[in-house]
């Protein structure tokens, strides 16, 4: 790697001495781009310009903003707050934009939704163990040997 160094910082005294880049590209068996980027890297203020750059991206580029995040999060609590409001993804996504903002799509919204953290189901209903009989026109919910439910009806005939 100090080779390689040394000879990123050959080439832009080359350049400084006033060869052109087509000669030193050739005298060092780089391409044209390759001079440029290491001239124009050498103008920058940093002092390690000559070291290699790593490739790896700044932070991961799918990853949705904590703000954005905090935002659908706060709208969804205020909706749920209010009585006979709607809280999915298309009542937030216009809350969000009613306030001026720009929200992140309805996927989005969705995604931010359905992830671990944000989600609280609520039990609408509660399973009990029970029997159905069904007799000629009259339906029977029997709990722990108890009737339930007791309810007649009229089959219409075919």
């Amino acid at each position: 790697m100090a080779k390689e160094e040394a000879l990123r910082k050959r080439a832009v005294v080359m350049y400084s001495d006033g060869k052109s880049v087509t000669e030193i590209a050739r005298e060092l068996g780089r391409s044209r781009q390759w001079v440029h980027k290491w001239i124009k890297r050498s103008k920058s203020k940093d002092g390690n310009w000559n070291k290699s750059a790593s490739k790896m991206p700044n932070g991961p580029y799918n990853r949705t903003r904590y703000e954005v995040e905090a935002d659908v999060i706060r709208a969804r609590r205020e909706l749920k707050s209010a009585p006979y409001m709607e809280s999915g993804a298309y009542a937030i996504w216009h809350k969000l934009r009613d306030e001026g903002g720009a929200p992140p799509s309805v996927a989005t919204i969705n995604r931010i939704l359905n992830s671990e953290v944000h989600v609280r189901p609520e039990l609408m209903y509660t399973y009990v163990e029970a029997r159905l009989l069904v007799n000629q026109n009259r339906l029977l919910i029997i709990q722990d040997e108890k009737v339930v439910l007791d309810f007649d009806f009229l089959m219409p005939s075919v």
